[in-house]
This record gives C-alpha cells, structure tokens and sequence, in this order.
C-alpha cells in the first residue's frame, strides 16, 4: 500500500504571534473541511492565548482537540477547523 504524503508544513517562527494567528485563520477560511494542527510550546499560557485569538477573531473557527506533548514532550498540537456549515 502506497505511503499517504505528509501535509505541508509552515515555519511561521519569524513572525510575530498574531501575525501567525492571522495566517492560521486565513487558511481555515480557505480550506473548509480540512483540520489544521498547530505546534507551540507546551507553557501552560502559549496555546490557550492563541486558541482564544483564534476563536475571537475567526468566529467560524472550532477547536476539533488539543493533544499534549505531540509531536515531542513540551510541545502541543491544537487541532483546528473550519466550522461546517449546516444546510
């Protein structure tokens, strides 16, 4: 069975933290149905402060989990998605 390919992945360490919180949003608005994962560090304020930014200011944004220490202790993954839209 042929290997599935990794999704691409975005370095966004050189920008300042709501720039990157405004590039996430954007792309969930681009890409409904798809979840995004987003790396901080696992400092017990990092990930809450930009989930709260995230939920603010992209109001069709939701939280699918938040996984601690993946992809490395001291790191999280949350999990992100564009909200489906109900017809």
């Amino acid at each position: 069975m042929a290997k599935k390919p990794m999704p691409p992945m975005y370095d966004m360490h050189r920008f300042d933290e709501d720039t990157r919180i405004r590039t996430i949003g954007g792309v969930l608005e681009a890409s409904p149905g798809k979840v995004l994962g987003i790396v901080v560090e696992q400092d017990g304020e990092k990930g809450d402060r930009y989930l709260k930014k995230l939920l603010e200011w992209f109001p069709n944004a939701e939280l699918v989990k938040r996984v601690p220490n993946c992809p490395a202790k001291g790191l999280e993954t949350i999990q992100v998605r564009k909200k489906q839209e109900i017809k």
